[in-house]
């Protein structure tokens, strides 16, 4: 049975955090999108996950693209800067999100940079 990275107690494999100290376990962070249901697209969904841990190489999100058989058909891992590029692309055409001036938008990426 694997044991806690921070206190030393033992941990079932399927938990993410330590029982006893509450220590996170995993050092990656997954989110699954399904598919947009009225667009016909051969995926069935998407895997994000965002790797932290050094044994597992170095930090960087690998998108994962599930057929319809829910088998993995397709994969791209992408470094911290293109990972903030594509974040801020798509955050940048959220429909949620009002159309912003030019410099609004340059005021708010020096103010993330700062």
């Amino acid at each position: 049975m694997p044991v806690c990275r921070a206190c030393g107690g033992l941990v079932e494999p399927e938990h993410r955090f330590c029982p006893w100290c509450a220590a996170r376990q995993t050092r990656k962070a997954v989110a699954i999108f399904p598919p947009h249901p009225d667009v016909d697209v051969p995926g069935r969904g998407l895997r994000v996950s965002r790797y932290f841990a050094p044994e597992q190489g170095p930090p960087h999100t690998r998108l994962s693209v599930y057929d319809r058989d829910g088998r993995i058909s397709c994969v791209a891992a992408l470094d911290d800067e293109q990972t903030g590029r594509l974040s801020t692309f798509l955050s940048e055409l959220s429909p949620t999100r009002p159309a912003d001036s030019v410099l609004e938008r340059l005021r708010r990426r020096v103010r993330s940079r700062a």
